[in-house]
């Protein structure tokens, strides 16, 4: 190689793998192929633009394993990207703050490209992680886990070696770095500034300028409770606009129902009704009344759930005017008022409004969507 910094980092690649006994040499079978493998260099580089690190990762050329001989299971759970945003509207709500970590060998006895090497490295952190740092995962997010005591609570959030650590003790989630540090090489990346698409800096008094993008804040507020926008392609056709807005409100309703079991796994139940709003008034009549039958009698029996939750209460589906519906800003074409109005109501600012982010604490985390 022409530079000493990429030999340096493939040299440290291969120590790791081999302390970690990834491999052992023993003679290939008969009638078998060796699957081969490659080198991938990548530069690591801080939000600024400047150069963090270098990466090197020994590959297996994976797509010549053939399903059945080679490999059976391959699915690993990773966190999902509602429970991200979920765990930081907590985080801002309670102060804590984020730590992140890297590990430099996440797949440990398997080398990355392998199929079955996900799996394998999850199992693997989600043994230590509860058999020898007392976490459990939730059963909302099998990829979130959670340690709660009388005077420490802690959550982890893993996608796969990119993990993140929160919790209301700084001195527990140093405790559960080092311990992890004993047990994998990692790296520690120090406060969390970019998890999978998503912007965070934690700023005091306001939030920062940006010209180039929106700062985008989930609204937590307590007279109107969690607010979070969703929009998604149906699969089927339907036959009616009625019957489009219904299945998209069982697809709701499913999602939310689903956030209200994660809050209360994590601690923090929800106790009143969820309401949904809904503009049109069709379909607001169809989930509660059950003598629209014959107008909806073609639709899967699994989307009729939506009429057993506004029956024993957990949900409340509410017809809202046009005019006040905030979602047709994401899917319709509106009058610039409008959309001002709409954007505002949303928490979503552009670089030249002001915005107060004053906390007791002086500081606030601001975040920001940079996938698209």
């Amino acid at each position: 190689m022409r530079y000493d910094f990429w030999k340096d980092t493939v040299q440290n690649e291969l120590q790791a793998l081999l302390r970690n006994n990834t491999w052992s040499l023993c003679s290939l079978p008969s009638n078998r192929r060796a699957i081969g493998c490659k080198w991938l260099f990548k530069v690591k580089k801080k939000t600024d633009g400047t150069v963090d690190w270098y990466k090197a990762r020994l590959l297996a050329k994976g797509f010549s394993q053939h399903a059945g001989l080679d490999f059976r299971d391959t699915f690993s759970p990773v966190v999902r990207a509602v429970t991200i945003r979920t765990v930081l509207v907590i985080i801002v709500m309670k102060g804590w703050s984020l730590r992140q970590i890297d590990v430099n060998n996440g797949f440990l006895n398997a080398l990355y490209g392998l199929r079955q090497a996900p799996r394998a490295w999850f199992h693997t952190l989600r043994q230590f992680l509860v058999d020898h740092l007392s976490f459990h995962a939730l059963k909302a997010d099998p990829s979130l886990f959670i340690r709660a005591s009388s005077n420490s609570y802690l959550l982890l959030m893993a996608y796969v070696n990119d993990i993140v650590i929160t919790g209301n003790s700084n001195a527990d989630i140093d405790n559960v770095v080092v311990q992890l540090h004993h047990k994998f090489a990692l790296k520690d990346m120090g406060n969390l500034n970019f998890f999978l698409g998503i912007e965070v800096r934690h700023v005091s008094g306001t939030v920062p300028q940006s010209k180039k993008s929106f700062i985008c804040r989930w609204s937590v507020v307590p007279e109107c409770g969690w607010y979070a926008p969703c929009s998604k392609k149906q699969a089927v056709v339907s036959r009616s606009s009625s019957e489009t807005e219904y299945r998209s409100l069982a697809n709701c309703i499913s999602e939310l129902l689903w956030v209200k079991q994660l809050l209360g796994e994590v601690g923090m139940p929800v106790v009143q009704s969820l309401m949904v709003w809904c503009d049109n008034t069709s379909t607001v009549s169809m989930a509660a009344n059950p003598t629209h039958h014959a107008r909806v009698k073609h639709v899967e029996i699994d989307h009729h759930f939506v009429r057993e939750k506004v029956l024993d209460g957990s949900i409340q589906v509410n017809f809202v005017p046009s005019a006040n519906q905030v979602a047709d800003v994401l899917t319709k074409p509106i009058t610039p008022k409008q959309f001002a109005v709409f954007r505002q109501a949303l928490q979503v600012f552009a670089s030249n409004d002001k915005v107060d982010n004053s906390k007791e604490n002086g500081e606030n985390v601001s975040v920001t969507n940079k996938s698209g």
